[in-house]
């Protein structure tokens, strides 16, 4: 079952801004509006809200309270111009595999790609996962990178004696650098 993922695919922002845009922690981001801002698409505004107040801070805060307001900004400055480039990262990323579940603005019709798709998923919205491949996402961070596909049995037993065993495949060796990764 695919579904937004919310808060937790808010570390591919992060990676993305790291590692694709080359952005450090200690970026500051502007993130006083009380915890409302408004994100602007031609006329019409779109609320961005976060749960509190994050204030003045840096891309290690906006990480750290989670923040909706700090990633759309950050995230919109970015790859406003090219969002094709936050997507290639995502696919780089190698989470997306078998599921087709990324919109694109190079496909616009196929994939439902609009104004608000590139602020939405900076946090985690008009993106759908199966938690599967976000748990995957995590692993891979917590493997030095290297991520596997899942793998629920690693042999099939019979009598005591395996008759079939399961290697682990890898789906990227390495998704983004180590610097980023730390």
């Amino acid at each position: 079952m695919r579904c937004e993922p919310g808060s937790t695919f808010k570390l591919v922002s992060l990676m993305a801004l790291i590692d694709e845009a080359g952005y450090g922690l200690d970026y500051p981001v502007d993130c006083t509006e009380n915890g409302r801002y408004h994100y602007q698409v031609g006329r019409r505004k779109y609320l961005v809200q976060d749960s509190h107040a994050v204030g003045q801070t840096d891309l290690l805060g906006v990480m750290e309270h989670s923040s909706n307001i700090g990633f759309v900004k950050v995230i919109d400055e970015e790859y406003h111009d090219s969002p094709e480039r936050f997507v290639d990262f995502i696919h780089s990323l190698g989470i997306d595999r078998q599921v087709n579940i990324i919109k694109d603005p190079r496909r616009k019709k196929e994939t439902a790609w609009d104004a608000l798709s590139l602020m939405k998923m900076s946090y985690g919205y008009a993106v759908e996962v199966t938690p599967i491949h976000t748990l995957m996402l995590y692993n891979a961070v917590a493997n030095d990178g290297h991520m596997v596909a899942p793998r629920l049995v690693t042999a099939v037993m019979e009598n005591g004696h395996a008759v079939e065993r399961f290697g682990t495949e890898t789906v990227n060796r390495k998704i983004c650098s180590d610097k980023t990764l730390r």
